[in-house]
């Protein structure tokens, strides 16, 4: 499938107002598009069009979007989302369908952005930060708490984390410039940035945590846009049960 054609069937699926699935009795629920509507996609934020335009990492689709708050005026804006033709095919989204669910996510991020914007709740909760060199500190204390930390590059940091009784040791390398670590520490504190967790909860194939869209990604590699691991289909009958399955 070409960018155009993937982009037009894309944004079909995004700006459907009647998925089929929906149960009358959960409508916050999910479709058979599998897109999560329990945010609001759908009512709160609807997507009314879009288009394929390029993008700094290749192909991307822009998505037009309303937000429809309640007794306000709609809000109109767009998001991007990627459409490269090599990241869809390393990431399992050669078909728009597998995409959307991902993609539904990613104008939802946008539209929140849009809405903290519009009410002015990013200048409310700006943090003050420190000088850059304390900046760039208060980073490798928190990395140091995964592993030991050197910065082989600017920019570039590999974190070496120890081996354990599941697991061996393994190298990870962090990629973020200081003037996005600065943006995300107006926002949040050091700990926010959650690297506990993306390193509890990662891939061992994702040995690389990129800075995208304001956040840390794992990855496979280093360049953009992130592409995270494929976990292997599980054969039939394949799966973790809390309890022995009944066979019959």
């Amino acid at each position: 499938m070409d960018d155009e054609a993937y982009a037009a069937e894309l944004l079909r699926i995004l700006s459907n107002p009647e998925p089929t699935g929906i149960d009358p009795d959960d409508p916050y629920g999910r479709a058979d598009d599998g897109i999560d509507r329990y945010s609001g996609f759908g009512r709160d934020v609807v997507v009314t069009g879009g288009r394929l335009v390029s993008g700094s990492y290749g192909a991307e689709v822009e998505v037009d979007f309303v937000i429809r708050p309640d007794g306000e005026p709609e809000i109109a804006d767009r998001a991007r989302v990627s459409a490269d033709a090599q990241w869809r095919a390393l990431s399992g989204y050669a078909e728009p369908s597998a995409y959307a669910p991902l993609a539904a996510r990613e104008v939802e991020r946008a539209a929140q952005s849009t809405w903290s914007r519009r009410r002015g709740e990013w200048q409310r909760h700006a943090r003050a930060v420190p000088p850059r060199a304390a900046q760039w500190a208060q980073l490798i204390d928190v990395l140091a708490r995964e592993g030991a930390v050197t910065e082989v590059a600017p920019g570039r940091l590999e974190v070496l984390v120890a081996p354990s009784e599941d697991e061996p040791g393994q190298t990870v390398t962090v990629l973020v410039t200081p003037d996005q670590w600065e943006a995300l520490l107006r926002s949040m504190d050091p700990e926010g940035a959650g690297f506990w967790e993306l390193f509890a909860s990662k891939s061992r194939a994702e040995t690389f945590l990129v800075f995208w869209k304001g956040q840390f990604e794992p990855s496979i590699r280093e360049e953009l846009p992130p592409v995270r691991a494929r976990l292997p289909a599980l054969p039939p009958g394949g799966g973790w049960y809390a309890y022995v399955p009944v066979e019959g």
